[in-house]
């Protein structure tokens, strides 16, 4: 049986190695019989998620840090549940910290020509996107169950992922919208959010082109390039009124909207659209009378009544 459904929004991390095919291909040889890159790949993969999760705790980050979704190649790829909406900007500062930190790492100890590139998003659940859980081997019966997230807004991320480089992390539409909402709630100082155009993301949003939004990954020569050329931080109210443009223009709830967060006392944090509110009563309702229906066929099941294996229910008529 599916598990109780509920409203959720969730931050999705993405960092791979830039530099690395150029890497793999120097003439190194092996090293004790292995692939001179290996290490470095090892080393990625078991460090990266602990940087970070130490830089959520230095930040105070309420909730649990996030936790590897998946590897795909040189990616990683994260996510987290957001518990407080005050815990978005600490999510972002804790994951440029690590890509910057670990960035130098990878420089120092293997290559100068190796770097990070990161991307942050996030997505509401479940009406635009699913959670599924799949078995990891269809041969084995204790095989342990894989999780994996899928949707429109999911989709969105991997496309805009491609727009990273080691100076600039990108930001989704969504994510920039809502650091920028509560940097205006809150009256703080945050990281400059930066502007840089609009991006066409393959078979997303019906081709709508998309804002793409960056910060500063740490480099410092990407402050004396802003600088040369003039480029600055867009403001927040700016941002807020473009996101906002957008999402209308996008005029598909299930495709797209503002990030809203439904606290653990039935309060939302934003605007969690009508349609939205619709569907999750539907969901919710078909999952009751799934657990009506379950626990009917359990109680039959254990005072030994005939089961109908076929019937698709056991309401009474």
């Amino acid at each position: 049986m599916s598990d109780e459904p509920r409203p959720c929004l969730r931050l999705f991390f993405s960092v791979d190695i830039a530099g690395s095919t150029a890497y793999k291909n120097q003439s190194q040889g092996r090293a004790n019989g292995r692939p001179h890159w290996l290490a470095l790949y090892e080393a990625f993969f078991e460090e990266f998620s602990v940087w970070f999760a130490n830089e959520w705790t230095d930040l105070r980050g309420g909730g649990p840090p996030a936790e590897i979704w998946k590897l795909a190649g040189d990616e990683i790829l994260m996510s987290q549940e957001l518990r407080r909406i005050d815990d978005a900007w600490a999510a972002v500062r804790a994951f440029k910290k690590a890509v910057y930190g670990y960035q130098e790492r990878l420089r120092t100890k293997y290559d100068r020509s190796l770097g990070l590139k990161g991307t942050v998003w996030c997505a509401g659940f479940p009406v635009i996107n699913s959670e599924i859980e799949v078995k990891g081997s269809a041969a084995e019966s204790d095989a342990p169950i894989v999780r994996d997230y899928i949707g429109p807004t999911i989709d969105a991320g991997f496309r805009l992922a491609r727009h990273a480089t080691p100076a600039r992390i990108v930001l989704s539409p969504e994510m920039a919208w809502l650091l920028s909402k509560q940097v205006e709630v809150s009256g703080e100082t945050m990281i400059g959010i930066y502007y840089d155009g609009d991006v066409e993301l393959k078979g997303v949003f019906g081709g709508r082109p998309v804002p793409l939004f960056t910060i500063d990954a740490g480099d410092p020569l990407e402050k004396t390039r802003n600088a040369i050329s003039g480029r600055k931080a867009a403001q927040n109210d700016a941002i807020i009124a473009f996101v906002e443009s957008f999402a209308q223009a996008i005029q598909n709830p299930t495709l797209m909207t503002l990030p809203y967060l439904t606290n653990d006392d039935g309060s939302v944090w934003g605007i969690q659209p009508l349609e939205h509110v619709a569907e999750f009563s539907d969901m919710y309702k078909l999952w009751e009378q799934e657990s009506c229906d379950n626990a009917q066929w359990e109680e039959r099941a254990s005072e030994g009544g005939e089961v109908d294996l076929a019937a698709p229910s056991l309401r009474a008529e």
